[in-house]
C-alpha cells in the first residue's frame, strides 16, 4: 500500500479532498484528514479503550499545537507505537497544508 497523499472525493461537495498518511499494516496507523465545520476525531482500534483514549489525546494535542480547529480526523490503529502515530499525524497535516497552498479547494 502506498504512503503518498491520496486526495479522494467526499460526500460534502464544499470540501471534496481527503488526505491520508500511513497504512493498515501491523504496527502502523492509517490517518485520513478531511475539512469539517467542527473538529471531529474518530478512532478505530482493535487494541482497546485505553489505547483509544491515548490516541485521542495525542491527536488533539497535535491539532491544538498546529491550530487546526476544523478538521475531521479518522485514525485506524493497528497497534502502532505513539511515535508512529505522531509521525503519521505530522505527515498528514503537512500534506493537508501542501494541498491548501497548491490551491486545491478543501
Amino acid at each position: 500500500m502506498s504512503d503518498k497523499a491520496t486526495p479522494t472525493k467526499q460526500t460534502n461537495r464544499d470540501h471534496p479532498v481527503s488526505i491520508s498518511a500511513g497504512t493498515r499494516l501491523s504496527g502502523d496507523v492509517l490517518i485520513y484528514i478531511t475539512a469539517h465545520p467542527n473538529r471531529r476525531v474518530k478512532i478505530v482500534s482493535q487494541v482497546g479503550d485505553a489505547v483509544v483514549d491515548a490516541i485521542r489525546k495525542t491527536v488533539i494535542r497535535i491539532l491544538d499545537a498546529g491550530k487546526y480547529p476544523n478538521l475531521y480526523v479518522r485514525v485506524f490503529d493497528n497497534a502502532a507505537p505513539n511515535w508512529v502515530l505522531e509521525a503519521r499525524m505530522t505527515t498528514a497535516l503537512r500534506r493537508w497544508q501542501a494541498t491548501l497552498s497548491e490551491g486545491v479547494h478543501v
